[in-house]
């Protein structure tokens, strides 16, 4: 929600889904069974509404439809690393990884299918990290799977790109795409 509580303090219209949202307000009733399937946030209040909705189904029928015709898809760190693209480092044990399926390419068919237009992806791109000496394949980051990255790059034109503040050891820009 902090993405989407910026854009919308500068005017943007923000319509912010999580699969598992953050309570909305510390005194939410629904806060501590809300807060326990999200291993991203803690007790603390949201910084904006999030609503309820996953990438998959929130593109689902007319409503769907005009949401994506009518706004871009913004996607920040939409996934973990997972046991496809970073099984050097996938910890099936943890509960961020058994807990956060990858859907960022499954979001991305869906919006497209929908009609959506235009992308924003905040995160790490296999462009933009440097290999070490000992790598043995590229790397397509920690933020998004390759499939993802790939469908972009298939069946949208990089518009533009932005540096943006990136967690030590990651390589994370904004780019915005338009749809071929």
């Amino acid at each position: 929600g902090y993405w989407s509580s910026v854009l919308r303090l500068h005017g943007a219209d923000v319509a912010a889904y999580d699969a598992n949202p953050p309570a909305t307000r510390r005194d939410d009733p629904d806060a501590s069974s809300i807060d326990a399937k999200n291993a991203f946030f803690s007790s603390d209040a949201a910084f904006t509404e999030v609503k309820k909705g996953d990438g998959t189904s929130i593109f689902d029928g007319e409503e769907g439809k005009s949401l994506a015709m009518d706004h871009a898809l913004l996607l920040v760190w939409p996934n973990n690393a997972d046991h496809i693209d970073n099984p050097h480092i996938y910890d099936a044990s943890s509960s961020n990884s058994s807990s956060q399926p990858v859907w960022d390419a499954d979001c991305l068919t869906a919006y497209m299918d929908a009609g959506g237009q235009t992308v924003i992806y905040v995160g790490e791109r296999e462009e933009q990290i440097e290999l070490d000496d000992e790598a043995t394949a590229p790397d397509c980051g920690f933020c998004s799977s390759r499939r993802f990255q790939q469908m972009l790059k298939d069946e949208f034109v990089l518009e533009e790109h932005l540096a943006c503040p990136c967690w030590c050891l990651k390589e994370d820009d904004v780019t915005i795409w338009r749809r071929k």
